[in-house]
């Protein structure tokens, strides 16, 4: 199995948000690992993540399964996973923002004011524009799912 030698994102450049709903009292979690970044959403009890969802890659998609060198973390996304849209290397930490759900129970992440992925309440995995299969890596984007769960937000 091949590891990448350095991570190429520095840590103090790598993406770290996190925000609580204060209707569910979940926390939504955005992490970026210097290989990809994800969502998180965990329980409204324990800060603990219940959910995951892959959100976008910094570096290029594998065609075999690559665990980085020295992180606990996930493998970098596999190429017969990745959507066109996976491949996001140059985004500025201040173009995320957070929006839950009206219960509090749902999150979407939006890159560049755009929706791009999100966590449906009592799914382990998210649904993610990035995603071109369901796989270990999460769903592709549910445009209704993401209507039915957003409103508010649906152009």
């Amino acid at each position: 199995m091949n590891s990448p030698a350095d991570n190429p994102a520095s840590e103090s450049e790598r993406i770290f948000l996190s925000v609580r709903s204060t209707v569910s009292g979940r926390h939504a979690i955005l992490e970026d690992d210097g290989f990809g970044v994800l969502l998180y959403l965990t329980t409204p009890t324990d800060t603990k993540p219940a959910a995951d969802c892959f959100v976008y890659s910094v570096v290029p998609p594998t065609d075999e399964l690559v665990m980085p060198q020295g992180t606990g973390g996930p493998p970098i996304l596999l190429r017969r996973f990745a959507s066109e849209l996976a491949l996001q290397p140059d985004v500025p930490a201040n173009s995320h923002r957070f929006e839950f759900s009206l219960d509090g129970h749902s999150v979407a992440v939006f890159v560049r004011g755009e929706p791009w992925a999100f966590i449906a309440r009592d799914e382990p995995r998210g649904y993610s524009k990035s995603i071109s299969a369901v796989g270990p890596f999460g769903q592709p984007w549910s445009q209704q799912l993401f209507d039915d769960l957003f409103p508010s937000k649906s152009k």
